[in-house]
């Protein structure tokens, strides 16, 4: 397992700080996403792209949208939905696709009661130390000999 420090989320409009934080990418036009992004210097550590809630579909498109558009960053894929299950199902098939990078946020569900580590429990074996973990919302505690690359900031999706 390679863990790595806070790395804090900022706004599209603070995109500018630096370059040590992950962006939340709006839903908007991406020609403008591709132009603003390439203005930055230095690079940001990350984009996190646009998400709707429980709407994975569209999760999954935005991501695959930007990353396509700017393949040269780590687009980081956020997972957000208000169900154990749903969120279990949907990072293993996302996994299977291919996407290695993923934003879960520390609570969950429909009271926030489940917390990433039952998800990654469940997912355990299933990802590679290539696959980047960055938790919304709490810092990781996981075993020494977990699999992937990990990543915590104190702001939630």
């Amino acid at each position: 397992m390679i863990c790595l420090t806070n790395i804090p989320i900022v706004e599209w409009d603070d995109r500018e700080q630096d370059g040590t934080a992950l962006i939340r990418v709006p839903y908007m036009d991406i020609e403008e996403i591709v132009t603003e992004v390439g203005k930055l210097s230095p690079a940001p550590y990350g984009l996190i792209s646009p998400y709707k809630g429980d709407d994975q579909a569209f999760n999954a498109r935005s991501a695959s949208v930007i990353w396509g558009r700017l393949p040269s960053y780590d687009v980081l894929m956020p997972v957000a939905t208000s169900s154990r299950t749903a969120m279990q199902a949907f990072v293993t098939a996302t996994l299977k696709a291919g996407f290695k990078k993923l934003v879960v946020p520390y609570r969950y569900g429909y009271n926030q009661t489940h917390r990433f580590d039952q998800l990654m429990q469940f997912l355990h074996g299933s990802y590679d130390d290539e696959t980047w973990f960055h938790v919304a919302g709490g810092a990781p505690e996981l075993p020494d000999h977990w699999p992937g690359i990990w990543s915590w900031s104190e702001e939630e999706l």
